[in-house]
């Protein structure tokens, strides 16, 4: 799943300049930011910096909370994939080497 966030050339700049001084890719700044819900405080600094001093509108923070909370739902969804992955593979490694007759991982392989 692909989510793609349109940010003003500002903010697009200025993002970019903190991703570049953490050394990481931009998307997986901005990922971070939202995952943590740290891209509203983002945003509002953003819009002050502007000077757009009002509130952020509560339907654009409603979407960056929804967003935020669909990719924690989504990281914990893989995170259990990957375990349960790992557990079926475990068995069956297990299996294997028990009918094998070999105490060791390596002569499943």
């Amino acid at each position: 799943m692909q989510i793609r966030v349109r940010l003003s050339e500002q903010l697009g700049a200025a993002v970019r300049q903190q991703a570049g001084q953490r050394r990481v890719h931009v998307h997986d700044y901005v990922r971070h930011l939202l995952e943590r819900g740290l891209f509203v405080d983002v945003i509002t600094l953003a819009r002050v910096a502007q000077g757009q001093s009002q509130p952020m509108p509560q339907q654009i923070a409603e979407a960056m909370f929804e967003t935020r909370n669909l990719l924690r739902a989504l990281m914990s969804v893989r995170d259990q994939q990957t375990v349960n992955r790992a557990q079926a593979e475990a068995k069956r490694e297990a299996e294997l080497c028990v009918e094998k007759g070999g105490g060791h991982a390596s002569s499943a392989a």
